[in-house]
């Protein structure tokens, strides 16, 4: 017998043959020897990598599940988003075990019609499994999702929130890295949303991303997601792989939402903000904002106000000269000071947020109690559509509590709520 026949036989140190059916592994493969492929790109530019595994993660009210929503729907529909070029399009997968089908369709809707995008375009390429009790501790539900992603050639997988899709211990590395190795398995871009951990002194943000370090270390992008005042989130990137860290994101975004549903949004936009601009626009806010709770405050005063908080003095200087040249602010000399107010341009274009908000968001009438109002969710505009319905109902409410059925009960607070509700078409 020869040598090589004795050896594939596994007579040598007794090692066992390797059975007909089983697939070899494979062989290294000198440098010289590795063919050309396509380098990793990005599905997202500055935002997401291709076919690569990363995290959204933010405290509670940033808007992540709604920026994974947006990028969701520009993958779907082949369009830029926040000034970024979608790469290729194809259809998303949102694995959610947070909200319901119906709360992310209609904000994909109305996000779809924010951003101007083809609504059935888009709505027709993103799918969603939520609230279905997936458990990706399961084989079952993780083949179940990759069979799917397979069968329609996804092109993005969103998992959101991680903590409520498994039991694996936060802080454990053995428990998070089959967690890891199966999203990479799944072969496509997949973007994992998360929530930090607790905020300590001194802490890095890249140190915020809960539990264990075996996710930040193998994601090979990673966003942090900050609230900021006046309709705006902040977006930093604290890890992007085989590419320069992209610059800090600023998204304003603008929110529609029905007088009748308050919870349901008719229309979503989003934009990237440029941050010297929006440096600007906070301090001419925090001027108005003083001279609107004090009028007639001398020029040191309302310097010293402003740049009390986070407004430096060479920004006051030019946010003041802007408002000032803009008509927005005047002064009355008194002596050798001047002393400030806002002129009605100003009050105009900085309404306090109570008066710009709907009716729907506004104390009720005779003390009756309101549902939490959208503006937690941005800026919220009245969307009037719904006037006319909202005139017929108080009518009749109003005419059957004048013939004397005023003894149902919640009739006559229904006529005030109704009122209430009926939106003014702004000019």
């Amino acid at each position: 017998m020869l040598i090589a026949d004795w050896v594939e036989a596994g007579c040598a140190s007794g090692v066992e043959s390797r059975p007909d059916d089983e697939d070899p592994l494979p062989d290294p493969v000198f440098a010289i020897d590795v063919k050309d492929t396509d380098p990793p790109g990005e599905l997202v530019e500055d935002l997401l990598l291709d076919h690569e595994v990363g995290f959204f993660f933010g405290d509670g009210g940033s808007m992540k599940t709604t920026i994974a929503l947006l990028i969701a729907g520009a993958v779907a529909g082949g369009y830029s988003v926040l000034g970024r070029h979608v790469n290729r399009s194809g259809r998303v997968l949102v694995v959610s075990q947070e909200d319901g089908a119906n709360v992310l369709r209609d904000r994909l809707q109305a996000i779809a019609r924010g951003m101007n995008w083809d609504v059935e375009h888009v709505m027709s390429r993103v799918a969603f499994l939520a609230l279905a009790g997936v458990s990706l501790d399961d084989e079952r539900w993780q083949r179940h999702i990759s069979d799917w992603a397979d069968a329609h050639d996804a092109e993005l997988v969103v998992f959101d929130p991680l903590a409520e899709l498994t039991l694996a211990k936060e802080n454990s590395n053995d428990d998070q890295k089959p967690l890891i190795r199966y999203f990479r398995n799944l072969s496509r871009t997949v973007l994992v949303v998360d929530h930090p951990g607790k905020h300590l002194e001194g802490k890095r943000k890249k140190d915020l991303l809960r539990g264990a370090s075996a996710k930040i270390h193998a994601s090979r992008f990673c966003w942090f997601f900050e609230e900021k005042p006046n309709h705006r989130i902040g977006l930093e990137c604290l890890k992007m792989s085989r590419m320069e860290t992209p610059d800090p994101l600023l998204i304003e975004y603008t929110i529609q939402a029905n007088p009748v549903k308050r919870t349901t949004w008719t229309s979503a936009r989003f934009d990237t903000v440029d941050r010297r601009r929006a440096t600007l626009d906070d301090a001419c806010r925090a001027i108005a904002h003083q001279l609107t709770e004090s009028p007639g405050l001398n020029s040191t005063q309302l310097k010293d106000t402003v740049i009390a908080g986070p407004t430096d003095a060479l920004t006051y200087s030019k946010a003041q000269k802007l408002m000032q040249d803009r008509g927005e602010i005047d002064f009355e000399p008194s002596g050798q000071a001047k002393l400030w107010h806002l002129t009605e341009q100003g009050q105009a274009r900085y309404k306090s947020p109570i008066e710009t908000l709907p009716s729907t968001c506004r104390a009720g009438r005779a003390g009756l109690p309101r549902p939490p109002c959208p503006q937690s969710e941005g800026r919220v505009e009245n969307d009037t559509s719904q006037a006319a319905p909202l005139m017929k109902r108080a009518a009749e409410v109003g005419r059957e509590t004048e013939v004397g059925q005023a003894g149902q009960p919640g009739l006559l607070e229904e006529a005030i709520e109704l009122l209430d509700l009926i939106p003014v078409a702004r000019a």
